[in-house]
This record gives C-alpha cells, structure tokens and sequence, in this order.
C-alpha cells in the first residue's frame, strides 16, 4: 500500500512538473511602466517631434520625427512562472479606442502598425520588455454639455495580446486632445472639462488620465500636471530643449 501511495505521488509531482514546463515561456500576464519608474494602467499617445532636442533623451540628440520621449511606456512580459517572456510578439489593439476619438500615426516611428485593424506590433527583448512610444493625438471637442464630457473612449479601451495569448487591457492617453499639432491651452480646456465631469464613472475618458490612476475619479491633479508640463514646453521658441510639434498623418 505503502508503495502504491509513494507511486501516485510520483506521477502526481510529475504531472505538475510536465505542465509547468509546457506553460514555461507561454505569456499569462503584463506589467506597464511610464516613464521615470512610474506604474500606471496607461499607454501613452505621445505627439510628434521635428527638428528639435528630443525632450526625453539624457543627451540633449537632435531629433527628425519622433514621438515625444516623454510618452514612454514600457511593457514586460511574463509566462505562468513569473519569469519574463523574451522575443514574444505583442500586440496593442487600439480598435475601441479609435472608434471613439484616438488617432494613430501612421507611419509610426519605432513600431509596426496595422491601420486597418488599429494595432502597433512589436517584440520584446532579451529582458521581456518593450519600450513604448505611440505617436499619435485625439480628436475631443469641447464639452457636450454642463455635465457630460465631450464623447470619447472610457478606461481600458487598449486590448494587450502576445503570441496570441489575451493578457488585458490598458488605457489610452495623451496630451494633444484635440488634434491641433501639438499642446495648447485648447486641450487644458478639454482636460478641465473631463476633470469637473467625471462622474458618474460613465463620464470618465481614458485620453486625460495620463497618470494612469485607478481611483474612482481618476482624473486628477496629476494628470494637470503632466498635460501643463507639454504646455510649457510647447509655447518654448524652437530651438529651446523642449523642441517644437509636429502633424502627422492619420491612419
């Protein structure tokens, strides 16, 4: 008897063992890091820079056309194990998000997209991860009325897939609500108008919480602090470190 029991347990641990190694490499979940260290449940849409110092780079490079460094968000990867997934193709799909009021760029200038279909693909590293740089705007207009924002996408709209496997979703946000080339006193009016209408949660908008806060009002101080630190920069003469926007052509 003694023995039939240690057999059982046998087979049971390598059962385990066997399906541990087959869900080894398999992607199961998702991490996103904004830039400086900071986590947040967002990807950001960064505009695009021309001709300028990329704001982001620690060495002051000059830049032609690219997403502004500052709408970093790093993605990492990890199987059933909790180790990271290097070379697993991931896939953002923006499709909720573009039906509402997000506009992706096209071309974009660090990853593959598919306009159609509204999705950017890339792969992670030898580390699992993916840095991020979407260049894109939305297209918000002014508030609908006293209470209610103007219409766009609410939180999580980013469905997040690696090697086919489904792990989540994200919010999409960036700074240039309205889609006028850059950031302007424009967009801190649409971002007021979404901080002063969010409730019910129905009301929420993804596009103003950069900061990518869960909480039941998540558009807040930090997310006005983020969009007035591309204010600032925007109305700097070109040449200055903040560099100057750039339009880019819708998908």
């Amino acid at each position: 008897m003694t023995g039939l029991v240690r057999k059982a347990t046998l087979l049971a641990v390598l059962g385990l063992l066997a399906a541990s190694a087959a869900l080894a490499g398999v992607p199961a979940s998702f991490t996103a890091e904004n830039q400086g260290g900071a986590p947040g449940n967002v990807i950001r849409i960064g505009p695009l820079r021309s001709g300028q110092p990329d704001p982001g780079s620690l060495n002051g490079a000059q830049i032609s056309t690219v997403t502004d460094a500052r709408a970093i968000t790093i993605v990492t990867i990890f199987d059933g194990g909790a180790n990271r997934v290097p070379n697993s193709t991931v896939t953002l799909d923006f499709s909720a998000c573009t039906a509402q009021d997000l506009d992706l760029c096209n071309p974009q200038p660090f990853h593959t997209i598919n306009c159609p279909a509204s999705t950017i693909t890339d792969v992670t590293d030898a580390n699992g991860e993916i840095v991020f740089r979407v260049a894109g705007n939305f297209s918000a207009g002014p508030p609908i009325d006293a209470t209610t924002p103007a219409a766009g996408a609410g939180l999580n709209c980013v469905t997040i897939t690696a090697d086919t496997q489904a792990l989540g979703s994200i919010t999409a946000a960036g700074p240039d609500l309205n889609g006028n080339a850059g950031v302007n006193a424009a967009d801190l009016s649409i971002l007021l108008g979404d901080l002063f209408r969010q409730v019910p949660a129905a009301n929420v908008r993804g596009r103003t919480n950069l900061n990518g806060s869960g909480e039941a009002t998540p558009i807040n101080a930090a997310d006005l602090s983020i969009l007035l630190q591309y204010l600032f920069d925007s109305v700097i003469p070109a040449g200055a470190n903040a560099g100057v926007s750039s339009s880019c052509t819708d998908c």
